[in-house]
């Protein structure tokens, strides 16, 4: 989460930069992004600090209520924050959409969000393709893109690693 919203801040960031003579009001839009984003993040940080510090959800003073959960009905919200940092995001459903597990909807949503960062940061394009299939027995997620990469991976990421991972307890 905190990977993708920084993220989406640095490219909404430059986006402003790059339009704030020109357009103005385009570079407002892109504060305004950069404003809610950060919000998200720093939310999400008080939510993770105070669970570590005490088990509580919230920060150390009580002050930070528990954010919903975000699942795979998040996922158009996730599609417009990744269009409004530049890179369109299709979204797909195939199958019967139903309601999910709350820790495989969590999964999925993660998974989705980290395969579209790894597009907005390393496929060089302005497009992706989401398709979700809901089957009876299994869940499948497919990020398909017509970028080329730029190259420039170092390997020392956990996106891939993270992704994996958030697979294996949801294939149990």
């Amino acid at each position: 989460m905190v990977a993708h919203s920084i993220g989406i801040v640095a490219l909404q960031a430059g986006a402003a930069r790059r339009v704030i003579d020109t357009q103005p009001c385009r570079a407002r839009e892109a504060l305004g992004e950069i404003e809610a984003a950060s919000r998200e993040v720093l939310a999400g940080l008080r939510r993770t600090l105070g669970a570590l510090r005490d088990g509580d959800p919230g920060d150390a003073a009580g002050r930070t209520p528990p954010a919903a959960t975000p699942g795979l009905a998040d996922i158009d919200g996730l599609a417009a924050a990744t269009a409004a940092a530049g890179v369109r995001v299709d979204v797909r459903w195939l199958g019967q959409r139903r309601a999910l597990p709350q820790e495989i909807s969590l999964s999925a949503y993660r998974i989705i969000q980290e395969a579209v960062t790894n597009v907005v940061r390393h496929a060089d394009t302005h497009a992706c393709q989401v398709t979700v299939d809901c089957r009876e027995d299994e869940l499948s997620i497919e990020v398909v893109d017509a970028g080329r990469g730029r190259g420039t991976t170092t390997g020392t990421g956990y996106g891939l690693l993270g992704m994996r991972e958030r697979g294996e307890p949801a294939a149990r």
